[in-house]
């Protein structure tokens, strides 16, 4: 039978009274179940009935020993003992009842009527020690309790029954202890409970017998406890602590705390007396972790914790937590594993394991990882506690303490802190410039800016922060800092005037005294915990610098490079920097350069810096020197004259040829002079320019000062009467100079009147000359002297220069300094995305749009990516293939028939790919930029697009975007109507052209359509296109390589061909053949030439596929073939002496472009680009369309008259480079995201399939087969 179910036969006995019946039962049922507890707890319940308290004690004693967990026993055996039971875990009773029958000794305060409370502003704090068999130490511990400075602190022991020195040791203390029992327990946090049982405090805290409370732990606790709120505003607050005599920081918890201690000792907690009902007592089936277990179940509850960083409390290592013993530890790992898996049940014992012993050494941090790799994704609070418990043991845990030379641990570190998410600055190895981690937490710490839409995070590199001579650089980044709302973070490697010119968001990283590893990680860091958008590279050669440091990061940043003149001066150079910039860093889409001014611009420019990529910059002053400006005082030749210059004492600053006319004028003008020379600390020349004053006398007459603070000495500049600027040129071949002139302008708007020569960029600095500023020759002693002595003589130079002064600074300003700056962050941080999309990225108008996509790359406003067919240029930047959805690439064009002879190509409209997909493509993008979609995008597809929130933009290269399939009209001019019946069509099925147009017709979106135009003659179309004419029109003419189609030597290419060298050459260059492009206008046109009228015989060179016209020409000819290399193409154009292009219908034509670009004249018919291009008496001749007698007058015209080239060349120049085109889409994309701002937003509509058009396609498709059979 079940043990339980004789129970109810034994109650009904006793709820009839029938005691002895009951008795009899229950004897007979414990024979056959001994020790289950329910027997003995209604045995000692019948003993009660009978008046046998000795019995009914012995029986639930073995009752609570056979559970217990069966807590109402206890308090049963407290009432027999007539002690107060209570309601919560703490404070249940004020004496223990005795629950052993072996109770050795019990004492304290309480027995004598002595029971302690809470006081006005002085809570009450119970201590508990649990001991056991500890005579030595514990006399210690006790000590430290009275020694504690809180007024209101109660003190209980529970000792399990040790032997008799322990006792005695309590025994000796029973003046001080508050109560305490000596009785067998079930270990340390069986003990602990009961000690939680009998505090009365609303607080409690534990101390084990060998550790010791400081003397103000307790009061300490309180304070903090009392200063978040009322008691129990804060449920358990904790602090550090010393281990033996290492202290140890506890750490604020967080997930970690579910793996690992974070430093956190429970023996420090001061803990309310409500948290222990919430969590719970001690696990007492746990013999060494239960206290972990205990605080992570406080975390689970989401008790408030408050962290005191102050260490009150001494642990005494070498107890059973400390694995003294092979079996001990034993233990401590399988217990730790055990709770581990409580927490993630998913782990089996061998994984927890590793996790636990992984505190004690990196020789487990891989397989942690491995074990955050398996179940972090899909256990994110497992991942969050793993990543807490490693960076723990990182900032915490000695073993993970690295030295200087552990180079590859370093890497495993900083690669499983990215893993796991980690914050990397609590990697800890030593440096030569100290701990790494401080370095770390002094990036983590920076005073950043909170985050702004379109303010950006800015990294300023320089070498030297901030050197003497570059002031500049500090004022503007304190501008930007205080002007603007960007963040601005300097990173330098050599120290400068840090006192002079202080900046809180600084970075010093010496990379010399960083193994290489280190120093990309602090780099890395760096860059991801500011959230870094862009670097400001101070000096191009700076940016080289740290290139060679960091390449190996792998991250690119959007860059600024603002030159200053050296780093430009050195480009002429052959050098790995000179390669560097040149071949690697300019070519970058997303990097610029500014220069100072327009002479260092053009200096840019010439060493290979496209002209697009620089823009003007010029420096600024600080507004102190106008503040400080000379107002009074001026020079009026009663006393004497000082004069000031300042710059580097190197020899193209000019310093020499200042002291010969100096000298010149005490001998011929005054004596009474003295000149004050300011080197910025650069004293290069320094003796040869004091030797040369000693022997010109001067040596009384000039003073070399190293260096000024202006911040200190603001005034410093109007003490002087006048400023002058010598600098000259270097005599190599780099032809350094000045490349702007700070201090010249300084000197200005600190109203002195200035003298300066000519040299590199001072003269845009100091504008035209005025009473109070004169500019001479360089390198020119006399004139220097000339100008000062008639300056001296002039009244008017030592006036106010306020107008003057005022009109420099207003052309130099900080403001517009600042404002060009901010717009070209913004344009660099946040470029425009631009989606392009071209069916092919070869051939005419398949490569007019891949060259879109190329002038654009090199914008450093514009992120284009180019979606196309095909992948001939996929290798290249931003280029993006697209495959077709069945994955066989020829079914673009699956049901696109072959044109009707004599006409030219004919789309079907047919969708491949799914709109909502195609939205999904363009999410990332600001706008879209259609160019020849044909056979890649249908109607739909652009109906969709339109109906988008972003931008539309086509261009249109040729007919198809605005007819209803056809891409020439030849003569037709339905699509000016509806497009019925087509006359083009292949297909029986005349109208579905109709079908098509009307849907685009109905369904395009015009309002959110801008339409772009290759030639003036396409915007007229456009202009009469109905619905379309509607857009807003732009043109922007085609761009081709200007630096590919160049002008070649005539005669050596003729030879390389083997073309004639003493006849007139025409060059015809077709596309293909068909009537549109005008081969039999050509042929009647040639025909028309009669040699005897132009005085010579022409002969023709054929460039391109073989056309009708081949075998019509009577003059003599060479066919060169088709020349698919554009050099070699370029090359065949310098042969001809006249190119003919003589197309019906055309949107740009690039022959034209190419032809005139390497120098050689065109003639055609008024269509598209061609009378843009080929302008009459400058670069070719236009005739009206179709006007082959015309034609033929142009080409005489044009072989018969003057030289074209040059100016054809420039035409082309001016007209067709890559970043012209660039800059007009770019300024276009620009205004319509800014006007798009402002639009309402309209839900988007998804076209799929038009119905009209899917049925006729069917028709079609159907049509097809049939015709193939």
């Amino acid at each position: 039978m079940n043990a339980q179910a004789i129970l109810p036969s034994v109650n009904l006995h006793l709820e009839e009274g029938d005691v002895l019946s009951a008795r009899t039962m229950l004897q007979a049922a414990m024979k056959a179940h001994p020790d289950f507890f329910l027997y003995h707890e209604r045995l000692a319940e019948i003993a009660l009935l009978e008046g046998d308290e000795g019995t009914a004690r012995a029986a639930y004693i073995r009752a609570l020993a056979l559970n217990p967990a069966a807590t109402w026993i206890e308090e049963r055996l407290a009432e027999l003992d007539g002690i107060r039971v209570g309601a919560g875990l703490v404070g249940k009773y004020d004496r223990y009842p005795d629950l052993t029958g072996r109770r050795q000794a019990e004492g304290g305060a309480r027995l004598r009527g002595i029971l302690k409370s809470a006081q006005p502003d002085l809570p009450l704090v119970t201590i508990v020690t649990a001991v056991y068999d500890n005579k030595d130490s514990f006399q210690r511990c006790i000590d430290s309790v009275r020694a504690q400075t809180y007024a209101n602190v109660e003190y209980i022991v529970v000792d399990g029954g040790s032997p008799q020195g322990t006792v005695d040791v309590i025994g000796a203390n029973d003046d001080f202890i508050d109560y305490y029992i000596s009785e067998p327990d079930r270990g340390i946090y069986s003990a602990m409970n009961k000690g939680l049982r009998l505090a009365r405090g609303d607080y409690v805290c534990l101390l084990n017998s060998d550790d010791q409370h400081g003397p103000d732990h307790v009061k300490r606790a309180v304070e903090a406890a009392l200063a978040q709120g009322p008691v129990g505003a804060v449920d358990i607050v904790y602090s550090d602590f010393w281990d033996g005599d290492n202290m140890l920081p506890a750490q604020p918890l967080n997930d970690g705390i579910l793996l690992g201690n974070l430093n956190v000792n429970h023996c420090t907690f001061l803990v309310h007396r409500d948290c222990y009902d919430r969590v719970g007592p001690y696990a007492e089936n746990l013999g060494i972790v239960s206290d972990m277990v205990w605080i992570r179940r406080a975390y689970a509850t989401q008790e408030r914790f408050h962290l005191l960083s102050e260490a009150h409390f001494r642990f005494t290592p070498g107890g059973a937590s400390s694995g003294n013993s092979p079996e001990r530890r034993r233990k401590i790992i399988f217990e730790n594993g055990q709770c581990y898996r409580v927490e993630f049940p998913f782990l089996t014992q061998e994984e927890a394991e590793t996790l636990y012993l992984l505190r004690f050494g990196d020789s487990r941090l891989e397989a942690a990882a491995e074990i955050g790799r398996r179940y972090g994704p899909d256990q994110p609070r497992f991942a969050a506690a793993l990543a807490a418990y490693v960076e723990h043991c990182f900032r915490d845990r000695d073993a993970f303490a690295l030295a200087y030379d552990q180079e590859e641990r370093f890497t495993l570190y900083w690669r499983v802190a990215k893993e796991l998410g980690v914050d990397r600055r609590h990697i800890r190895m030593d440096t030569a410039n100290g701990c790494l981690s401080q370095q770390l937490a002094q990036i983590a710490n920076m005073p950043l800016k909170p985050r702004k839409p379109g303010a950006q995070r800015i990294l300023h590199y320089v070498t030297v922060f901030s050197a003497p001579s570059e002031t500049f650089i500090y004022d503007l980044v304190q501008r930007l800092e205080a002007e603007t709302e960007h963040d601005n973070i300097v990173l330098f490697q050599h120290a400068e005037l840090r006192k002079e010119r202080a900046y809180d968001k600084s970075l010093q990283i010496v990379w010399e005294k960083y193994r290489g590893v280190v120093a990309r990680a602090l780099y890395e860091y760096l860059i991801d915990t500011c959230g870094i958008d862009l670097m400001i590279a101070h000096f191009a050669i700076n940016e080289h610098r740290l290139h060679g440091r960091v390449a190996d990061t792998g991250i690119t940043l959007p860059t600024i490079v603002m030159t200053h003149g050296i780093d430009v001066f050195l480009l002429k150079e052959k050098s790995p920097y000179t390669d560097y910039v040149r071949g690697k860093l300019a070519p970058r889409g997303d990097v610029c350069f500014t220069a100072v001014s327009n002479y260092l611009r053009d200096e840019l420019i010439a060493v290979g810096i496209e002209r697009e990529k620089v823009f003007v910059l010029p420096n600024s002053v600080n507004p102190r020197f106008f503040k400080h400006r000379k107002t009074d005082g001026f020079y009026d030749g009663a006393r004497r004259l000082e004069l000031l210059s300042m710059g580097r004492l190197i020899p193209w600053k000019g310093h020499h040829l200042l002291l010969r006319a100096l000298a010149r004028f005490r001998a011929e003008v005054s004596r009474d002079v003295r000149l004050t020379i300011v080197y910025g600390n650069c004293d290069d020349e320094l003796a040869n320019l004091t030797a040369l004053a000693a022997e010109l006398d001067l040596t009384d007459a000039v003073v070399f000062q190293p260096f000024v603070d202006f911040g200190r000495s603001p005034d410093f500049l109007s003490r002087f009467d006048l400023y002058l600027h010598p600098s000259t040129y270097t005599e190599d071949s780099a032809r350094k100079s000045e490349t702007f002139g700070v201090a010249l302008l300084e000197a200005i708007a600190a109203g002195l009147p200035v003298i300066t020569t000519d040299a590199g960029g001072l003269p845009e600095v100091l504008g035209e000359d005025s009473p109070q500023a004169c500019i001479v020759p360089h390198g020119d002693a006399d004139a220097l002297f000339s100008a000062l002595r008639d300056m001296h003589g002039a009244p008017a130079t030592f006036t106010d220069n306020l107008p003057y002064a005022q009109d420099r600074l207003d052309a130099f300003s900080a403001a517009k300094q600042i404002t060009g700056l901010d717009q070209l962050i913004r344009k660099m941080a946040d470029p425009i995305k631009v989606a392009l999309f071209s069916s092919s990225t070869l051939q005419g108008a398949g490569y007019a749009a891949y060259r879109v996509h190329r002038g654009l790359v090199a914008l450093p406003g514009v992120a284009p990516t180019i979606f196309t067919t095909v992948r001939d240029h996929q290798s290249a930047a931003g280029v993006r293939p697209i495959a077709h959805p069945s994955t066989d690439n020829t079914r673009w064009r699956t049901l696109q028939p072959q044109a009707k002879p004599g006409n030219t190509i004919f789309t079907v409209n047919q969708t491949h790919l799914h709109s909502e997909d195609l939205l999904r493509m363009v999410e990332p993008y600001d706008v879209i930029s259609l160019h020849w979609h044909a056979r890649f995008l249908s109607a739909e597809n652009i109906a969709t697009l339109t109906h988008s929130d972003k931008p539309v933009v086509m261009t249109i290269r040729d007919m198809q975007p605005i007819t209803g399939g056809c891409h020439f009209f030849h003569g037709c001019e339905k699509w000016q109507t509806d497009c019925a019946d087509c006359p083009q069509i292949p297909s029986a099925y005349t109208d579905f052209p109709a079908s098509v147009l009307a849907a685009k017709r109905a369904h395009y979106n015009f309002d959110n359509l801008t339409l772009v135009t290759i030639s003036n003659h396409t915007r007229g179309i456009l202009e009469r296109a109905p619905y379309f004419r509607d857009c807003r029109i732009e043109t922007i003419l085609n761009s081709i390589e200007t630096d590919v189609f160049r002008p070649y030597d005539r005669k050596a290419r003729r030879r390389e061909f083997g073309l004639p060298l003493d006849r007139k050459i025409i060059g015809y260059v077709p596309s293909y053949a068909s009537e549109i492009k005008g081969y039999r206008e050509l042929v009647a046109a040639l025909n028309m030439l009669d040699p005897a009228q132009l005085g010579f015989d022409p002969y023709v060179m054929l460039v391109g596929n073989e056309t009708p016209a081949t075998a019509q020409i009577r003059q003599d000819k060479k066919a060169l073939g088709y020349i698919a290399d554009n050099d070699r193409l370029a090359r065949a154009y310098s042969c001809a002496d006249v190119v003919v292009v003589p197309s019906l219908e055309e949107t740009f034509s690039n022959t034209t472009a190419e032809a005139i670009s390497c120098g050689v004249p065109v003639v055609g018919f008024r269509t598209g680009a061609i009378p843009d291009l080929a302008i009459k008496g400058r670069a070719g001749y236009t005739a009206e369309m179709g006007d082959v007698a015309g034609l033929a007058q142009g080409i005489r015209e044009v072989l018969s008259g003057h030289d074209m080239s040059k100016a054809c060349r420039d035409h082309a120049v001016n007209t067709l480079s890559f970043m012209k085109q660039a800059h007009g889409y770019e300024a276009l994309f620009a205004d319509l995201l800014a006007r798009n701002r402002s639009r309402p937003k309209a839900p988007p509509q998804v076209f799929n399939s038009f119905d009209a058009l899917g049925f006729g396609l069917a028709n079609m498709a159907a049509e097809m087969r049939i015709n193939a059979k």
